[in-house]
C-alpha cells in the first residue's frame, strides 16, 4: 500500500463545494481549480462545461470536448460509467472513486473520481471531479519492485506515515511527522500511538481500534484530535490498515492527513447556517406579523355573511401574504364589493394592498361617492398621489387591477367599473361578461388619469355574479403544463351552476389544486369573489 498526503485535495474539495452556492463562485472556482472537472446534463450526459485542467489531463481542446457524451469521448469505459452511476443512485454522491481513465491519444491514466449533483439555473447537472493519481499508483506499483524505492517515496509523501505492530508502538514513522506534531520520528518511535491524542479523545480512538483489531477489519478511517509537542491542537483524520497473516494480526500501517484547515472551515460554515437561520427567522416573523396586520383589513366573515348570505371568497396568497385583496362597503341600500390585484405578490403587493383599501374605503366614507366608476378615478387620483414617480412623464408602476361594482339591495341593480379584470354574470346557464377598461388604476395619459366607465345591469334572481384576479385563469398547469386561460376559466365557472355558493367555493379550489398539481408552483396570488342574487 501507498500512504499519499490528500489534506490539500480535501481542503480545496470542501472549499468548492462552499463556492458552488453562487454562480459567480461556481465559475471562479471551476476555472481556476487545479483539478480536472467537468459538467454535464444529467439528462442525456452531455459535457456542457470542462476546465483547463480537465484539458490538459486529457489532451483534448475544448471544442472537441463541449456535447459530446463520455462515451462518444471514449476517455472513461462504459463498463466503469454504469459502475459509478450505479452507485450514483443508490447514494447521491460518489467520493474518491479510483477510475481508470484515458487520454485522447489512448495513453492509460489513474484518477480519483468524485461527483455531485446540484441544480445550475434550472438544469440538473452533476459535477465530476478528477485527480490525476497516475504518479501516485506508479510509485505504489515500484514500491513493491524495490524496499529503497518505498523508502524514499514514504519520506517524501506528503502525509505523516507510519507502521505500528499489533500493540499499537510505532515501529516506523516517516520524516513528516516533526511538520505536523514538532516530534522527530526518533523521538516517537516505540512509543504508543497514544502519545499524540488528544486526552479527551483517548477513550473513543481506543475503542475504535480495538474494534477494529477484534473485528479483523481491514481498514478503518477517523477523524480525532491531536496534541503537537507545544501543545498546540490539531485536528486528523487517520486512516488505519491492518497487516495480517491469515487470522494473525501482525501490525498496522498508518496515514495521518491535517485536516485542521477543513474543519475550521466547517465551522465557519456551520456558525454562517445558524447566522443565516436566526436571519430567516426573524424575516419569516415579521412578514406572519404582517399577514396579522394584513388580515384585520379584510372584511370579516360576519359581516359578508350579514350583507351577502348566499357568497363565498376564494383566497389564496401565493406567499404567506399576497398583493390581492378583497374589500367590502355598505352605503345606504347599496353594497359595494372588488377584487384587486396589486403590483406583485408577497410584501411588496401586500403594502400596496393596504394602501387601495383605505383609498376605497375613503371615497365612499368620506368622499361620498357611490359610482363604481367615480369609486375607482378617486382610487386612481389617490394611488398616483401616494405612489407618486413622476419623473420626465415616467408614471408610476406600482398599481393594481381591480373588479368593483355596487349592488342595490331594493332593486337589485347592478352597477361595474373595471381596471382590466372583467365582471362575470352567470344567468341560466349563459354567462355575461361586463368587461373593465383596458388600463391600469393610477395610469397617465397626455398628462391626465384615465376616466373609468360606469356600466349597469338589471340582475334577476337566481343570477350569479363573480368578481376575480388574474391568478386563477393564469395558473400554469394541466397535461401540457399550459395556462388555464379565461376561456378554461369560464367553462369551470359553468360547470358549477347546479352547486350552492359553498361548494362552489369547494369545487373552486379542488378544481385548481388539480390543475396546477403538474407544474406544482402557485403561479400568483388567487381571488375569485362570488354572489348569488
Amino acid at each position: 500500500s501507498m500512504y499519499h498526503d490528500i489534506s490539500g485535495r480535501l481542503k480545496a474539495e470542501e472549499t468548492e463545494r462552499a463556492l458552488l452556492q453562487s454562480r459567480e463562485g461556481w465559475i471562479k472556482l471551476f476555472n481556476a481549480s487545479p483539478t480536472g472537472m467537468i459538467m454535464a446534463d444529467i439528462e442525456k450526459g452531455r459535457l456542457i462545461e470542462v476546465n483547463e485542467s480537465f484539458l490538459s489531463i486529457f489532451k483534448y481542446k475544448r471544442n472537441e470536448t463541449i456535447g459530446f457524451t463520455a462515451d462518444e469521448l471514449g476517455f472513461v469505459s462504459t463498463e466503469t460509467q454504469v459502475r459509478s452511476f450505479t452507485k450514483l443512485k443508490q447514494q447521491g454522491y460518489l467520493r474518491n472513486e479510483e477510475v481508470p481513465a484515458h487520454t485522447k491519444e489512448g495513453k492509460r491514466i489513474d484518477t480519483l473520481f468524485s461527483v455531485e449533483l446540484f441544480e445550475m439555473e434550472g438544469q440538473q447537472c452533476f459535477l465530476c471531479i478528477f485527480h490525476d493519481i497516475s504518479e501516485i499508483k506508479e510509485m505504489e506499483r515500484k514500491l513493491v519492485e524495490s524496499e529503497n524505492k518505498y523508502r524514499k517515496l514514504i519520506e517524501e509523501a506528503g502525509d505523516v506515515l507510519y507502521t505500528s505492530d499489533a500493540n499499537g508502538n510505532f515501529t516506523y514513522i516517516n520524516q513528516r511527522v516533526t511538520n505536523l506534531t514538532g516530534y522527530s520520528s526518533e523521538e516517537l518511535l516505540g512509543k504508543h500511538f497514544s502519545i499524540l491524542i488528544a486526552p479527551e479523545w483517548q477513550e473513543k480512538v481506543k475503542n475504535t481500534y480495538l474494534e477494529q483489531f477484534k473485528n479483523k477489519t481491514h481498514e478503518t478511517v477517523m477523524e480525532f484530535l491531536i496534541h503537537t509537542k507545544t501543545g498546540k491542537e490539531k485536528w486528523v483524520e487517520q486512516i488505519v490498515i491492518m497487516q495480517r497473516t491469515k487470522d494473525v494480526v501482525n501490525g498496522f500501517q498508518c496515514i495521518v492527513h491535517d485536516i485542521t484547515e477543513r474543519k475550521k472551515a466547517n465551522l465557519l460554515l456551520a456558525e454562517q447556517k445558524k447566522i443565516i437561520e436566526l436571519k430567516n427567522k426573524n424575516i419569516l416573523d415579521s412578514i406572519n406579523y404582517a399577514k396579522r396586520i394584513q388580515d384585520t383589513i379584510f372584511p370579516p366573515d360576519e359581516l359578508i355573511r350579514e350583507l351577502l348570505p348566499q357568497s363565498f371568497v376564494l383566497f389564496k396568497p401565493k406567499d404567506v401574504i399576497g398583493g390581492d385583496f378583497y374589500w367590502l362597503e355598505k352605503f345606504d341600500n347599496k353594497v359595494f364589493i372588488a377584487a384587486v390585484d396589486c403590483t406583485g405578490h408577497g410584501v411588496p403587493g401586500a403594502l400596496l394592498s393596504i394602501i387601495g383599501y383605505n383609498l376605497l374605503s375613503k371615497s365612499i366614507n368620506e368622499r361620498g361617492q357611490t359610482r363604481p366608476s367615480d369609486i375607482l378615478n378617486d382610487l386612481s387620483n389617490g394611488v398616483n398621489k401616494t405612489l407618486r414617480k413622476n419623473i420626465d412623464n415616467y408614471a408610476v408602476k406600482d398599481t393594481m387591477d381591480i373588479a368593483l361594482c355596487s349592488i342595490d339591495l331594493n332593486t337589485n341593480m347592478l352597477e361595474f367599473a373595471g381596471a382590466h379584470n372583467s365582471l362575470y354574470v352567470i344567468r341560466k346557464s349563459e354567462l355575461i361578461e361586463i368587461p373593465a377598461d383596458r388600463f391600469p388604476i393610477g395610469i397617465i395619459l397626455d398628462g391626465e388619469l384615465r376616466k373609468f366607465t360606469n356600466h349597469k345591469m338589471q340582475l334577476e334572481k337566481g343570477d350569479t355574479i363573480y368578481l376575480f384576479s388574474d391568478g386563477y385563469p393564469d395558473q400554469f398547469g394541466g397535461p401540457e403544463g399550459k395556462k388555464l386561460k379565461y376561456n378554461g376559466f369560464k367553462k369551470i365557472l359553468l360547470s358549477i351552476q347546479d352547486f350552492g355558493v359553498y361548494d362552489q367555493k369547494k369545487l373552486l379550489d379542488q378544481t385548481f389544486e388539480e390543475w396546477k398539481r403538474a407544474s406544482e408552483d402557485q403561479t400568483d396570488d388567487i381571488l375569485i369573489m362570488g354572489v348569488k342574487v
